[in-house]
């Protein structure tokens, strides 16, 4: 490009670029000469894709002396295939994509931000680490921690989303229960921070009469956990016969942490292992595998290992399944199984350390060799192809193995679905008139609405809307909210590029909300998908197609 100057002055020059499909960083190097000067500049603009990962997996079971051949298929852009493989002597928990999951999970309530971090606590009891991979771990445990903080609020409970007045019972006893195995982990919690949650609990615990006896019963074994029993409310929880069985559990494991060993088997000594598998998603954030890992944990409590042994079998095929799973059910069952494997001297990782050898593609063998119950490790694979894979187990027992690949497919291939509920998006104008965001003028302000509708016979309290814009738009200002609407939403992170909304909605209710954007930068871009989903119902959500969009001159 030449721009010839005849006074000092400023002058705009157009550079047209097109981004492969690849992921990475750019560099662009500008060389402005004017006789014998010479300015050079370079700049580095990163090339990202607004699709999130996708995950596959591949599992098998190899007995002692088996082999196995098998393939790793890349299903991504260039540039964002990996693998890993983890071998596992004990019953497979899925541990790299269940991982991985909890970490890159997009949004961050209270809940979440604890189940990120709770199952790292244990992570080096199952896996042999790096000295780089515990030092991350490290990193992000304290931060947890740190970020936790900004939850509390000053009666000593802890808030679902910052800036909220109200605690949310479930989640403070959540929180808790994490801040005290952190402690025990050797991890740096603030005592003021503990001390006050304590003081929260134990009025709780006090005060309470009737109605939520889950939360009761899961304070109850907390502060048991904590040193600081309260008897009084144990008794009168355990004299009323209409609690739920779940809560049974933890009471139960309540009275075991304070040596009443009787009294905890009297509680579920006839309780039945068989759930049902549901999801009632309220204040507790209920779910089949959650109360399948509070009771597991119960029974390891109770030292009772014949029924112990039958319910981790159940959380392993749920762990190790491809099925979607809640970030609070993921990390208890997690949590729970760390404790089954870890905490007995007759479990399975007493056994035959792992030994087995692979080969992937053309390189050589590599033997592996681990004392502890589960190794994981990527592989070095291609990225345009596929690639053979042999596994000889050479080790003393059975040996899970699974195959783990993700990647980032290419923007284009989303299709508008509605699975209970309904979104509908809209483009309109200064004036009010529908606007043809395919090609929009530079500079141009525009209207995003969004309509979200429940068409199911459930409430919905816990619903997160992701909109994700062009990189050719910004964002302006979140619109006042629409006439007419009641509490439109709980929370809401606007970032540069995109506006994440947490609100709820009860059966067949419907709530808009409005952001203005303005056409920004001249260019070619993808507008993602929209999508609304349930954040511990993976089966109810609804999304919009996503599409190209272009900003072009001003005639």
């Amino acid at each position: 490009i030449v721009l010839n100057f005849d006074q000092p002055g400023d002058q705009l020059g157009l550079l047209r670029f097109k981004v492969k499909s690849k992921l990475g960083q750019g560099q662009l190097k500008f060389i402005a000469t004017n006789g014998e000067h010479e300015s050079v500049q370079e700049i580095y603009i990163d090339v990202r894709s607004a699709n999130p990962k996708t995950y596959r997996q591949t599992n098998k079971i190899l007995a002692a002396g088996e082999k196995w051949n098998t393939e790793y298929q890349p299903h991504g852009l260039p540039s964002t295939n990996s693998a890993v493989l983890e071998f596992s002597r004990v019953p497979p928990l899925n541990l790299e994509s269940r991982l991985d999951y909890l970490i890159h999970y997009p949004h961050g309530c209270v809940e979440q931000t604890t189940s990120a971090v709770f199952p790292q606590l244990f992570l080096s009891d199952l896996v042999n680490l790096e000295n780089d991979q515990a030092d991350q771990v490290e990193n992000n445990v304290a931060n947890g921690i740190e970020k936790l903080r900004s939850f509390q609020l000053t009666s000593g409970g802890f808030s679902y989303w910052p800036g909220q007045s109200q605690p949310h019972i479930w989640a403070t006893n959540y929180v808790g229960e994490f801040l005290l195995a952190a402690k025990s982990k050797g991890y740096d919690v603030p005592s003021s921070m503990l001390a006050a949650w304590t003081q929260f609990q134990q009025s709780a615990a006090a005060s309470w009469t009737a109605g939520n006896d889950l939360v009761q019963s899961y304070r109850l074994y907390l502060l048991a956990l904590a040193g600081e029993p309260a008897i009084g409310a144990m008794n009168r929880l355990r004299e009323n016969d209409s609690i739920n069985s779940i809560s049974r559990w933890y009471l139960a494991a309540a009275y075991q942490k304070i040596g009443q060993s009787d009294a905890a088997k009297a509680l579920v000594a006839n309780l039945s292992l068989d759930t049902v598998s549901y999801k009632q998603i309220g204040i507790n954030l209920d779910s089949q595998l959650r109360d399948q890992a509070i009771m597991l944990q119960s029974l390891l409590l109770l030292d009772d290992k014949t029924r112990s042994d039958k319910l981790v079998k159940k959380i392993s095929a749920r762990l190790s399944s491809g099925q979607w799973l809640g970030t609070q059910e993921t990390a208890m069952a997690l949590h729970a199984m760390n404790q089954y494997i870890t905490g007995s001297e007759t479990s399975v990782q007493q056994q035959n350390k792992i030994k087995v050898a692979y080969k992937l593609g053309e390189q050589s063998m590599q033997l592996v060799t681990s004392n502890k119950p589960i190794w994981k490790s990527p592989i070095k694979v291609n990225e345009e192809r596929s690639q053979a894979i042999l596994i000889n187990n050479q080790s003393g027992g059975d040996l899970y193995v699974t195959l783990h690949s993700e990647g980032i497919p290419k923007p284009g291939g989303e299709k508008a679905e509605q699975q209970g509920l309904a979104i509908e998006v809209s483009y309109l104008s200064k004036e009010g008139y529908a606007k043809d965001v395919s090609r929009l003028t530079q500079g141009t302000d525009m209207t995003v609405k969004v309509m979200v509708r429940n068409d199911t016979d459930r409430d919905f309290k816990y619903l997160a809307l992701t909109q994700i814009l062009p990189s050719g738009w910004e964002i302006h200002h979140q619109a006042e909210d629409t006439e007419g609407s009641i509490n439109p939403l709980e929370y809401q992170d606007i970032r540069d590029d995109r506006v994440l909304t947490y609100f709820g909605l009860e059966k067949h209710q419907e709530k808009e909300f409005v952001v203005t954007i303005n056409a920004t930068y001249l260019g070619k871009f993808y507008l993602p998908a929209f999508k609304v989903e349930a954040m511990y119902d993976a089966s109810k959500y609804a999304r919009s197609k996503g599409q190209w969009v272009e900003v072009i001159q001003q005639n």
